[in-house]
């Protein structure tokens, strides 16, 4: 929704945060792989391009507005919630992306109550779109 948005170096950056989401767990969910395939759509990038290795605070250190850094936890956090769950690891990899951006864990909570209430107008739609008329 927000990643087309950022720069080039941004958009491999925001792959190995992504990384760090979905492989917290230990398991990465076909939900999750979806998500992140049209992510890369979304980004221009190629479907086979992978994360570059780089640590959580280097990536971060390549987001250098607000603006950018709340696009890409809006996006993680919908990572995050995308298969049903999020594991504790999943929290925990998103606190420390979170602090490693420099916001606040109040301001987390905010924009991860907005990612919920999105997910909850995305399943009213389709329930809306499914109805016959």
């Amino acid at each position: 929704m927000f990643l087309a948005q950022l720069e080039e170096r941004q958009k491999s950056a925001f792959l190995v945060l992504a990384d760090t989401i979905i492989q917290a767990d230990g398991a990465v969910a076909h939900q999750e792989a979806a998500m992140l395939a049209a992510m890369k759509a979304e980004m221009g990038l190629p479907a086979a391009v992978q994360p570059d290795g780089r640590s959580i605070t280097d990536a971060a250190s390549v987001f250098d507005t607000r603006a950018t850094k709340v696009a890409a936890v809006l996006e993680l956090i919908g990572l995050s919630l995308v298969d049903g769950h999020v594991h504790d690891r999943e929290a925990s990899a998103l606190e420390t992306i979170v602090a490693a951006f420099g916001l606040p864990p109040t301001e987390f909570e905010v924009l991860r109550n907005w990612v919920v209430r999105q997910f909850a107008l995305m399943r009213e739609a389709a329930a809306l779109m499914a109805v016959e008329a």
